[in-house]
């Protein structure tokens, strides 16, 4: 009776840490960037990058284009290696992981692999508020585009623009590549939200959080509003 009952709290501690885990990297954060060759405008590709974890060491390689990404990091700070046998190595102190959340960070070779490495320091990304764009339910009382929340962004934004076929463009991307939310739901479209059930708007053209994907298309995230909104919305017009 006493083995039954270990082996039963065996497997619920067992259970408790595959969830904590599990927890744990959907918490974690991301490291992405580019390395640059010793003259700091040229991509290093291949070039090896590496982060010390809990006394674990987790990296990647980067592309053709320098380059790179590293996910599943605990919030914490950090020290990124990264190395070339063709073009030289770096270490940058001091590197901010957030949970959720991803960092740049470009790296630039100094010369020589067998030279000592000079100490290079992360410094934080200024945000720039210019990178969202957010409409708010007064707003949107009074846009003439109400029915068409696309042509409403077009005209709010100089970086979102449309096309032909009626598809986003922010900032140049390309056809396809924005990504849209309705009430936390990825959608592949907003034109069929009826304009009246909009509570409000927000647009990133840039610096997207990490827990809408990496993309470089934008996010469009759209919330609707609720029964009562409605409902009062219902009651003023009549």
């Amino acid at each position: 009776m006493k083995t039954k009952f270990t082996n039963i709290k065996s497997i619920v501690l067992g259970l408790f840490m595959i969830i904590g885990s599990t927890i744990s990297a959907q918490t974690g954060g991301s490291i992405k960037g580019k390395v640059f060759k010793l003259d700091s405008t040229s991509a290093a590709p291949m070039a090896t990058v590496k982060v010390l974890v809990n006394g674990e060491v987790i990296g990647a390689k980067t592309d053709f284009n320098g380059n790179f990404k590293i996910d599943a990091i605990q919030p914490g700070v950090y020290t990124m290696t990264v190395e070339s046998a063709l073009d030289g190595k770096t270490k940058i102190f001091g590197i901010e992981v957030s949970s959720d959340q991803i960092t740049e960070v470009d790296a630039f070779l100094t010369d020589g692999i067998l030279g000592d490495i000079v100490p290079v320091y992360w410094k934080k990304k200024k945000i720039d508020i210019n990178n969202v764009t957010k409409i708010s339910l007064t707003e949107l009382k009074h846009n003439i585009n109400i029915q068409n929340p696309k042509q409403m962004l077009v005209t709010k934004s100089s970086e979102i623009s449309m096309n032909q076929d009626n598809q986003l463009i922010i900032r140049g991307s390309r056809p396809g590549d924005v990504i849209y939310y309705v009430d936390g739901v990825k959608q592949t479209n907003i034109q069929n939200i009826p304009g009246v059930a909009i509570g409000g708007v927000t647009v990133y053209t840039g610096g997207v959080p990490a827990k809408y994907g990496d993309t470089t298309g934008g996010v469009v995230i759209l919330e609707t509003k609720g029964y009562f909104d409605l409902y009062y919305a219902w009651l003023a017009s009549q």
